[in-house]
């Protein structure tokens, strides 16, 4: 009992303990009101802004909003008898071509053709530029609901390289994981697009809440302010005469240029420096940990986990011009495309490799899009290696479920 007293005594209020506690409460304060007012803030802002007619981009969550309508193509289709439904997931490297010549649609095409109408195949583009394996892992949970019968998933080298993980990740789209999968997205190295444990669970959080669209809104809402403060600078600029921010955006967007570009081709070539920029891991020779390996890997499981029988294939490379640059240790790369492939079938996929599908004539700019006009249709090339396999599967899974 006296050990009881002694404890209540020594815990007792004193002056020092009512003071750190004022000051604790005067901090939870604060911090109540900056949470209160951080959303808040952005959405009076934004008011402003909507009134005054400020226009601004789609910024980041817009790729969920692109899926709308293929996803519920495909959710609308299901269940259709004598139909296949293939779901085509890329970067620019499967849709930045003009319409009827991009992947999906060169694939719908000879697959068809293939198949001679046992079955059908409809195929469904879910490609977006910029995406990858981040990306498909994020939203892999939308696309397992949607049902497809098959997923092709082109798979680009450049997605693990440094370039890619610094300007084109979308952490954000992390809160489309399901609940049931976050204690396996807690285990997986999203640390390597910047994404931390606790942005993944209040991205879900978001998410869980009220969707995508709240947030998107709040999105866009900072992109206006982006834009309101662009136009006030150059009002400022025109106002005073000067616009001294125009030459150096010039001069560095040259410097840039000049440094990336290869001038020994008639056709726009990346410098050996920026090869190993943006490929560099894949042409070091990259074993199964490598992050973006890791997280292709939970992205088909989980898509096969669902039903949907899923294809990756390695998107083309420019192999001729990086030989020529002295860039390219075919025995280093050979490691990378072993690791992609074991990675893939592990997980329950099938696995193509179109590395050195073309040659350099077949690559229209630095970035490694394909040329469409004059000899080389690089989407067709793509899609007819691909349209094989894809109407195999269908028919094994046709006579499977007869």
């Amino acid at each position: 009992m006296n050990r009881i007293r002694s404890s209540v005594a020594a815990s007792g209020p004193s002056r020092g303990g009512r003071g750190a506690r004022l000051r604790a409460s005067r901090l939870a304060a604060f911090a109540f009101c900056f949470a209160l007012a951080s959303p808040v803030v952005p959405v009076l802002a934004y008011r402003v802004l909507e009134r005054a007619g400020v226009e601004y981009e789609p910024y980041r969550l817009s790729l969920v909003h692109s899926f709308a309508r293929p996803l519920a193509a495909l959710d609308r289709t299901r269940g259709q008898r004598g139909v296949v439904r293939v779901a085509v997931l890329g970067d620019s490297t499967a849709v930045s071509y003009p319409d009827g010549q991009k992947v999906h649609e060169r694939l719908r095409q000879e697959a068809n053709r293939l198949a001679g109408g046992r079955p059908r195949i409809h195929v469904f583009n879910l490609g977006q530029p910029g995406v990858g394996p981040f990306e498909f892992y994020f939203t892999a949970d939308l696309i397992a609901e949607a049902r497809p019968d098959q997923a092709v998933i082109g798979f680009n080298f450049a997605s693990m390289g440094t370039g890619w993980r610094g300007s084109l990740a979308r952490p954000e789209l992390a809160g489309f994981i399901g609940a049931s999968r976050l204690r396996e997205a807690i285990g997986l190295p999203l640390h390597w697009i910047g994404l931390r444990t606790d942005q993944l669970l209040f991205y879900s959080a978001v998410v869980g809440a009220g969707g995508y669209r709240p947030w998107r809104l709040l999105q866009r809402e900072q992109v206006r302010l982006g834009a309101a403060r662009e136009s006030v600078e150059k009002w400022i600029g025109d106002r005073v005469g000067d616009h001294p921010e125009e030459p150096f955006q010039r001069a560095r967007w040259l410097a840039r240029m000049a440094r990336s570009r290869y001038r020994g081709s008639a056709s726009e070539r990346s410098t050996a420096s920026r090869i190993r920029f943006q490929y560099g891991p894949a042409l070091a020779g990259a074993d199964r940990q490598h992050p973006v390996l890791r997280v292709l890997g939970a992205a088909v499981g989980r898509l096969e986990r669902a039903g949907v029988r899923t294809l990756v294939y390695a998107v083309p490379l420019n192999v001729e011009h990086f030989d020529a640059m002295e860039t390219f240790d075919a025995a280093a790369f050979a490691k990378t495309i072993a690791s992609l492939e074991a990675t893939v079938r592990e997980a329950g996929g099938r696995f193509v490799d179109l590395h050195d599908l073309l040659p350099d004539q077949g690559f229209r700019d630095a970035p490694g899009h394909f040329t469409v006009e004059g000899p080389i249709d690089g989407p067709a090339r793509v899609a007819a290696s691909l349209a094989p396999i894809v109407v195999a599967e269908a028919r094994r899974s046709r006579t499977a479920k007869n």
